[in-house]
């Protein structure tokens, strides 16, 4: 003989809609490249469509979450795009799970390369043979500032597209302390030079005197030899 067992009401309810997942919303969070080399926290205002609402509803009693909740994210240094900060649903609210990925905003004059920076710098055909100063804002606050003919890995005249790379220099590898570097690439306007000796270069440098000048770009500088 069959037992009969009678199952209450709710639990029938649960057994009808098995493992029911609420739905998972995602936003993104604009940041500045300042932002992501120091860090900061942001507070982002979610706001629910009616149709969101009734979908995050709890299937036992109606009710809907809240219209909007006030989201609290600690954006840390060294963060890329593409990061991702994740809060579950709420039990207490109902408000669904959200997902916000982190998407940095273009830079006036610096280019990101994973944990690089790039710098394209603008320089004379003069500024190539006699050496300039470079004043660079970075990301984290600090002014770097670079003398091109003091510098050990270039010789004078810089020749267009003329790399040189500054250790420890660039954003956050983790958190920090490490830092990635900063990767100058020169674009000289002017007369080309790329067709100069190393013999032509090694005498240029050595008639050339020490008076270096600079480069102005709204925060990046760069200043000519008289």
């Amino acid at each position: 003989r069959g037992i009969s067992m009678t199952v209450p009401r709710r639990r029938q309810q649960q057994q009808q809609h098995p493992n029911k997942q609420q739905k998972s919303y995602t936003k993104h969070v604009q940041c500045t490249l300042e932002e992501l080399a120091t860090g900061t926290t942001k507070k982002l205002k979610v706001k629910l469509t009616a149709k969101q609402r009734m979908a995050a509803a709890s299937m036992e009693d109606g009710y809907q979450p809240p219209e909007e909740k006030i989201f609290e994210i600690v954006i840390k240094p060294g963060w890329k795009s593409g990061t991702k900060i994740k809060f579950p649903a709420s039990s207490k609210d109902g408000f669904p799970g959200m997902t916000f990925i982190i998407q940095e905003k273009t830079h006036e004059f610096l280019k990101r390369n994973g944990n690089d920076l790039i710098y394209p710098c603008t320089i004379t055909s003069k500024q190539a043979v006699k050496g300039c100063r470079i004043k660079l804002p970075l990301p984290n606050g600090e002014l770097f500032v670079f003398e091109t003919s003091d510098h050990e890995s270039l010789s004078l005249p810089l020749e267009e597209g003329e790399i040189t790379t500054i250790h420890q220099k660039g954003m956050p590898i983790k958190g920090g302390p490490q830092r990635g570097n900063l990767v100058i690439q020169f674009h000289i306007i002017g007369d080309a030079t790329s067709s100069t000796s190393a013999a032509q270069k090694r005498q240029r440098r050595q008639q050339q005197n020490d008076n270096s000048g600079s480069i102005n770009n709204n925060s990046a500088s760069t200043k000519s030899s008289a």
